[in-house]
């Protein structure tokens, strides 16, 4: 858990936080992710949302897996800390689910 202090800025897109001081207040529990729907996720509504996307794991890259979703095809890059693409490898096929922070790209 953080507690921000900071001024406020509208940006050019969506609200931000200028912090002037941040500090940690120690472990804390993670809302539930949103379960959109395929809409949601390429429409940019859920834009830094913490969501959750289940699907068949088709594909392993470098820095994106691609997985089959009953609503199509969801290219999802991954910025992870500690766990490299080979790890990712031996799930291959198998029905997995990402949770993470949701920021649509709108690039194939």
């Amino acid at each position: 858990m953080m507690e921000v202090e900071g001024k406020t800025d509208p940006s050019l897109f969506a609200p931000v936080v200028d912090a002037s001081r941040v500090s940690s207040l120690g472990a804390g529990v993670l809302p539930d992710p949103v379960h959109p729907t395929w809409d949601q996720l390429i429409n940019g509504s859920l834009d830094a949302q913490y969501v959750e996307i289940q699907g068949i794991l088709t594909d392993v890259q470098t820095n994106w897996v691609v997985l089959l979703t009953r609503d199509g095809l969801i290219k999802a890059e991954l910025r992870v800390t500690g766990v490299e693409p080979g790890d990712l490898k031996r799930y291959e096929d198998a029905l997995i689910r990402i949770r993470g922070c949701c920021s649509p790209s709108g690039t194939g």
